[in-house]
């Protein structure tokens, strides 16, 4: 059983903030749980994607729903007008879009919007970083915003016991990495992981290294797959979780990451 599930059937909450003052807060249902408290899938689905970075499209992950019957994908989104995008226009029985960002710790966080959306992140920018081998406005801050934070683990908690995430895609704009740790142990659960590395001239403050990355999944007992410049200064790396076989080829969007497949 759910420990201490609410009753209450309003979405409106009056919470207390620091500064002794009351925030209204208007709540929405994502996700159905059952009495055990893990999510309810319709019936057909048996595998599970998870999005981090959906943007309005979801345009990685979404198309495979048309072609697998058995898939659904959870989408993490925490740009409001994105996720309302995904919410309405691309709407399928089988998407659960999260208006959420995903990083280490669960509560609230400023989510810095950049004056290009697709740079948009939880992390801000590197003091070294140039507008030159960063154009295109990645490098100013229009402003900035409260979006609510999930932890991979508290998500991937509420699945069903015998089922895993087959395929998390990454795009966090600079957080992949803490978009990785927030799985914990439960990236055990996880089988392939593709993940964005920022390389040489890194445009997020404190981004992580290549290096970093293998090191992190190898100690979860994951392999390198495939890597790839995706531009000059950012890599993409696929690694996979060698508790699980790889899917079939044609199975994962690789093709829209990765040049050579």
């Amino acid at each position: 059983m759910l420990n201490s599930p609410s009753k209450s059937v309003s979405p409106l909450h009056f919470i207390e903030n620091s500064e002794n003052q009351w925030n209204y807060y208007i709540s929405l249902p994502v996700m159905t749980l059952d009495t055990n408290g893990k999510f309810i899938f319709p019936p057909a689905v048996k595998r599970i994607w998870f999005d981090v970075g959906a943007h309005k499209e979801s345009m990685m992950c979404r198309p495979s729903l048309e072609t697998q019957d058995d898939l659904g994908i959870i989408a993490f989104e925490p740009m409001y007008d994105k996720w309302g995008h995904l919410f309405i226009q691309n709407r399928h029985e089988r998407l659960f879009s999260i208006p959420a960002a995903v990083g280490t710790e669960e509560g609230w966080g400023l989510f810095r919007i950049a004056a290009t959306d697709m740079c948009s992140s939880l992390k801000g920018v590197d003091p070294n970083a140039n507008r030159k081998d960063w154009p295109g406005g990645c490098t100013e801050t229009k402003f900035e915003v409260k979006v609510p934070i999930v932890r991979l683990e508290t998500i991937i908690n509420l699945l069903p016991p015998d089922m895993y995430v087959e395929f998390l895609k990454i795009d966090a704009q600079g957080a992949d990495w803490e978009v990785v740790s927030s799985a914990g142990n439960l990236l055990s659960r996880v089988n392939m992981v593709v993940v964005e590395v920022q390389v040489n001239k890194p445009l997020y403050h404190e981004a992580h290294t290549e290096e970093e990355y293998v090191e992190l999944f190898k100690r979860h007992g994951f392999e390198i797959v495939r890597k790839q410049l995706q531009a000059k200064y950012e890599e993409n790396i696929l690694f996979h979780n060698m508790r699980y076989p790889i899917p079939e080829e044609g199975v994962l969007p690789l093709k829209k990451i990765f040049k050579d497949v």
